[in-house]
């Protein structure tokens, strides 16, 4: 596969913010993607090794190829970020920078041909391991009409979810849904007319909302943060990109389960909420010992991408920087 050019987001933002370390020891790049936002922190810290884990295993063969005059410190893990923590932290070792840039790559939309771009006539894949989950189509096939409405609305935020999951199913019925571009072409059908032609897609939403639930990408990113939390050394900071409000509700509650020391039993109250309500909280997120661990906001408000770079790089339009630091 020949890679799509790839700019890293927040590329400068993310690099000041989080090199208040000193001489940070080892990094967990736990979205590596392209290797952007590693290459910057190695060439920036000469004594960095860096931990570099990634779900698809085409990217992190691309990656270690952009990474090979940093080899010596540097190891690749081919695993989804949730997976790894809980083996990391096994091991009792820590980590002096995380980053998570919770963006899917224009790799993915661009030469992946699983399904993730609404424009091509690709079959309806959408995992970002494909060795391992249920494909989108798979999804749907075994989804109920009220199972669909309920995942567009809760991961895709659709106000039509209701007739785009009965075209759905009655497409799937007749053996008439398997590729992205029939399943775009179908939501555009679906909702009114005045709606079809805008500047954003109609069948948007329903492809995130896909995506999401065939990577549990939402479970993962709470099951994770708790996790990579606890895999901090003292001192040690981590640094979320977000780049929808479901995946920043995530970031922002988490972090301030710790920034507040909030105790589990007041939290869990919490949750009954409107805001809390929703995001889908996956009981593996939960954490018994938060008052061991108390952390510290390095931005008050979440960094956004300047005028400039939203102009060179219209993905990075929606980006939204939090990071936090491990009290000593």
């Amino acid at each position: 596969m020949v890679m799509y050019g790839h700019t890293p987001v927040l590329l400068k933002e993310t690099l000041d913010v989080l090199s208040k370390v000193q001489e940070p020891a080892l990094m967990i790049d736990a979205t590596l993607g392209l290797a952007g936002h590693a290459i910057a922190f190695l060439e920036h810290f000469p004594r960095l090794s860096l931990i570099g884990v990634d779900a698809d295993a085409s990217m992190l063969e691309e990656a270690e190829k952009r990474l090979f005059a940093y080899k010596e410190r540097c190891t690749l893990v081919h695993q989804f970020f949730d997976e790894f923590f809980l083996n990391f932290n096994k091991g009792g070792q820590k980590a002096d920078i995380i980053l998570f840039d919770l963006g899917v790559s224009m790799v993915h939309f661009k030469e992946a041909r699983r399904g993730f771009s609404l424009m091509e006539d690709e079959v309806l894949d959408m995992r970002l391991n494909t060795t391992t989950g249920r494909t989108a189509l798979q999804l749907i096939e075994m989804s109920t009409e009220r199972g669909l409405v309920h995942m567009l609305r809760l991961y895709g935020e659709e106000q039509f979810a209701v007739p785009i999951a009965r075209a759905i199913i009655k497409a799937r019925d007749n053996h008439e849904l398997r590729t992205a571009r029939e399943l775009a072409e179908l939501v555009k059908q679906t909702v009114p007319a005045r709606l079809r032609y805008g500047k954003i897609h109609p069948a948007t939403k329903t492809f995130q909302a896909l995506r999401i639930a065939v990577n549990d990408e939402l479970g993962r990113v709470e099951r994770a943060l708790d996790q990579a939390i606890h895999a901090l050394s003292k001192h040690g900071c981590i640094g979320v990109i977000s780049f929808h409000s479901l995946e920043d509700r995530i970031v922002k509650q988490t972090f301030m389960k710790y920034v507040e020391k909030k105790s589990v039993n007041k939290y869990a109250e919490q949750k009954s909420s409107k805001t809390l309500q929703k995001t889908p909280i996956s009981p593996m997120g939960a954490q018994t010992n938060l008052d061991k661990v108390e952390l510290e906001l390095l931005v008050k408000k979440p960094i956004t991408a300047s005028h400039e770079e939203v102009k060179q790089n219209p993905a990075s339009r929606s980006a939204k920087l939090r990071a936090v630091m491990r009290k000593g």
